[in-house]
């Protein structure tokens, strides 16, 4: 088993004793980054890896039709959202592992960082810099996950749902049911 960053020097490697030197048809770790075959090599790595390393009550499965897609299901049992199911759609961008997956809600959301027409969660708080060698798609399962028991209203991508959870809890929490 190789790590992503190890197939792919090994692949460099094999690719340098068979193809000549030179401008044109040298191979870079950046452009080996960007291929297809690395991009869907590292995402059914991840979805294998998240077997151990996905939060409990989260679930994704990649969609027939394209890697880059990834339907979810998130069970919740405590908190304001106690007893909610939530489906959602992971879309995966072509130029992954180097930039940030969305997150978009299928089930209607009630919260602060879930935009009330789009279903669309603002992953901005939990990563303000993608880090494509320290962040994975566990890393937005995890805060995905979180985001529902420490519910934070600043920065606010639904402001009413913000303003209704500082300032009137038990409102916020009828409409969360």
């Amino acid at each position: 088993f190789l790590s992503p960053p190890a197939a792919m020097m090994r692949r460099e490697r094999e690719e340098e004793e068979i193809q000549p030197a030179g401008p044109a048809t040298s191979s870079s770790a950046s452009d080996l980054s960007h291929s297809p075959f690395f991009r869907e090599y590292v995402l059914l790595l991840e979805y294998k890896h998240l077997k151990t390393t996905a939060p409990s009550g989260v679930y994704v499965m990649p969609s027939f039709d394209t890697l880059l897609e990834w339907h979810g299901v998130i069970f919740l049992r405590q908190g304001l959202y106690r007893n909610a199911i939530f489906k959602f759609l992971l879309t995966i961008p072509e130029s992954y592992p180097n930039a940030r997956p969305s997150v978009r809600f299928i089930s209607k959301v009630y919260h602060p960082q879930v935009v009330v027409a789009t279903g669309l969660v603002d992953l901005s708080h939990a990563f303000p810099t993608w880090v494509p060698q320290h962040h994975h798609i566990c890393h937005i399962l995890i805060a995905l996950k979180r985001m529902f028991y420490h519910i934070d209203p600043r920065g606010a991508s639904n402001a009413p749902a913000a303003r209704l959870l500082v300032k009137e809890r038990s409102l916020f929490q009828k409409k969360v049911e």
